[in-house]
């Protein structure tokens, strides 16, 4: 059980591909606002703008900064909101609520993240039994924007998408079309101009135009922050 922390912290979030490709995050900037208290038997994740999602035995719910339950506990996992929405499982199935707890697109899917520049990147195919199914893309709306056809997929950050066709990422636009061709054997989102990518086990950066602006020498690397530092593990 993960205590409230009795403080006010303001935290910028910005997660691997490694975590993205597992559909449960995105790129979020989160904002972790928390008055003392402590909630017995609850179990926090992740502040979303303004509602934690918590657990309570063995299902999920949501709260507010007092404490106060805003979304009874009913959902099998939950999410941070992102964008005004934030993906929920029931019964197996993925699907998104609104802040009121309303369901907004009915849970119909085998995997879901949280929406990015007015998309978010949902699966369909995947099970215990057949991994993997394939990657498209959803609006708020529910509706499919870009087909279920990706081995792998992250969230849409400045414009483009890190996207895995076969063995190979590349990236795509919001239309769905490839805008840098699939070379990669891992990527990231874009942030700040420049996105990491990983050729012959060496990580390097990219520009938005594909050009390859550091050259792979690096064991691991992360996005640049907007201080224009990144953290390298060597």
């Amino acid at each position: 059980m993960h205590n409230i922390l009795p403080a006010c912290v303001c935290l910028c979030i910005f997660t691997r591909r490694q975590v993205l490709r597992a559909g449960k995050v995105g790129l979020i900037f989160l904002t972790l606002l928390v008055l003392g208290s402590d909630l017995e038997g609850l179990d926090s994740k992740k502040i979303g703008d303004k509602l934690a999602h918590v657990k309570i035995g063995s299902k999920w719910g949501y709260i507010n900064s007092d404490g106060d339950m805003i979304i009874n506990p009913q959902f099998d996992d939950a999410s941070p909101f992102s964008e005004g929405l934030a993906h929920v499982k029931r019964d197996g199935k993925w699907g998104y609520i609104a802040s009121d707890g309303k369901i907004v697109i009915n849970p119909q899917f085998d995997d879901a993240s949280p929406f990015s520049e007015g998309l978010a990147h949902v699966n369909m195919g995947k099970s215990k039994w057949k991994r993997g199914g394939k990657w498209g893309y959803i609006n708020p709306k529910g509706r499919i924007i870009i087909n279920p056809q990706f081995d792998e997929a992250s969230p849409f950050s400045e414009g483009l998408a890190p996207v895995k066709i076969g063995r190979k990422w590349g990236y795509i636009k919001p239309d769905g079309k490839i805008e840098i061709n699939p070379q990669f054997d891992e990527a990231s989102p874009f942030l700040e101009g420049l996105a990491p990518v990983k050729i012959g086990g060496k990580w390097g950066y990219i520009t938005l135009d594909g050009k390859m602006i550091i050259n792979p020498q690096f064991d691991d690397a992360s996005p640049f922050s907007q201080a224009g530092i990144t953290k390298l593990n060597h």
